[in-house]
């Protein structure tokens, strides 16, 4: 999922949450300041597929996690 603010004439600022379990995690956010293109840059893609992975890895150790 994407959420992306449009404030003109300010430039867009767009988010990549994640809900896993009882939690969401944004897994990035950035302010793009062009007007040209709609792609999101491949840098930007690959923190948000690091990033995902390791929330992943979060959810599922603390899923397993047992509170005494």
């Amino acid at each position: 999922m994407r959420l992306v603010s449009h404030c003109q004439p300010a430039p867009a600022f767009f988010f990549f949450p994640v809900q896993l379990g009882k939690k969401i995690y944004v897994l990035h956010a950035f302010e793009k300041k062009s007007r040209k293109g709609i792609e999101t840059p491949k840098q930007d893609v690959d923190l948000i597929r690091k990033r995902y992975q390791e929330a992943k890895d979060l959810a599922n150790n603390e899923e397993g996690q047992t509170s005494i």
